[in-house]
């Protein structure tokens, strides 16, 4: 739990004199500061201060300075000491999810509001710290899945499956990026599927998507298993497969993102598959499991070294059968590191 000043740096080179970012969003906080805290964080021209109630003075003091904390009951009382302490008019709402009470307050005490978001555009191009940790995430994800696959027997149920999953992560002292989605056969044509008590067969398809979290820092695979058991899902797993491979060809810096979307689509659009095709080719990853950007034809963003995104085509037959291939990806000078190449 280290305050980043390196990072709080780059945002004060981005606003004025006479203006501060305020955020209350979780993940930029945790960037910010290293730890998960329900707390407003204030980045000034020359200084910072987070926001808090007495009742975590105690604890906060073992990471700032008494003279960055600001300490009231209730957040009303807060922003109005922060205003009598920063003397500016002027805020940078850094997310655009806070609330709508905490906004309201704050344009009581300020009156001049707009909302940017500095924090999670510099989210986006990750460090070497940040790296490392996606990289040991995704070492921990690879035994939990291989430990996983050999329980994958007839009988077995999905929600079995899944808790094995996310007791496995607390083996290894890590928490689960996001909620495991174990699908067995027509299940796997629902993207987002609630594990059920439907039992594995012989040669049932088999979807695991699962990630986890090390120092705060999201990995997030999807597996297939059993498709050559089947001609037509073997035919269509392969394509998919060859998909994938040219999308990553694309995954280098300066490309726009919509670009690899509509290759994804224009390819399956051959096969007919174009409306088998349900949601986005990928999206950022880092302290949450769903980060900007979104590679999708609507997203106006350009990949940029060191950002590490998901590449997940996928195909979905309502009621038959799903196929989805998912995995991490760091973005280099020239080409881009697939981070879940080994897990299998």
């Amino acid at each position: 739990m280290v305050v980043r000043k390196d990072r709080i740096l780059k945002i004060q080179k981005q606003i004025g004199k006479n203006e501060i970012l305020v955020t209350t969003d979780p993940a930029d906080i945790f960037y910010l500061v290293g730890i998960n805290i329900d707390a407003p964080f204030v980045v000034t021209k020359n200084s910072y201060y987070i926001l808090v109630s007495p009742m975590l003075k105690g604890q906060l003091r073992k990471i700032f300075k008494d003279n960055n904390l600001i300490v009231a009951e209730d957040n009303k009382q807060l922003l109005n000491m922060l205003k009598k302490k920063v003397k500016v008019e002027r805020v940078i709402l850094g997310n655009e999810n806070t609330s709508v009470k905490f906004y309201n307050l704050l344009k009581q005490s300020f009156k001049n509001i707009k909302i940017k978001n500095v924090i999670s555009q510099l989210r986006q191009i990750k460090d070497e710290s940040e790296v490392s940790y996606i990289k040991t995430a995704v070492k921990i994800l690879k035994k939990v899945l291989n430990e996983t696959k050999n329980m994958l027997k007839e009988g077995i149920k999905e929600i079995e499956v899944k808790n094995f999953i996310l007791k496995k992560f607390l083996d290894y002292n890590v928490e689960a990026s996001f909620e495991p989605i174990v699908a067995f056969d027509e299940n796997t044509s629902y993207p987002h599927h609630v594990s059920s008590d439907k039992k594995l067969k012989k040669d049932s398809l088999v979807l695991l998507d699962l990630g986890c979290k090390y120092n705060g820092y999201c990995c997030d695979v999807t597996r297939m298993f059993n498709v050559e058991k089947n001609q037509k899902i073997f035919y269509f797993y392969n394509q998919l497969k060859e998909l994938q491979k040219r999308l990553l060809s694309l995954c280098k810096p300066k490309v726009k993102v919509k670009e690899i979307d509509l290759y994804a689509k224009k390819f399956l659009e051959q096969f007919g598959l174009k409306d088998k095709y349900l949601h986005s080719t990928g999206h950022g990853i880092g302290i949450e499991i769903h980060e900007p950007p979104r590679i999708s034809e609507f997203d106006k963003s350009v990949l940029k070294e060191n950002m590490v995104i998901t590449i997940e085509p996928g195909i979905y037959f309502e009621g038959e059968f799903g196929l989805r291939i998912e995995d991490d990806i760091l973005i280099k000078e020239k080409n881009c590191v697939v981070l879940t190449n080994e897990v299998w």
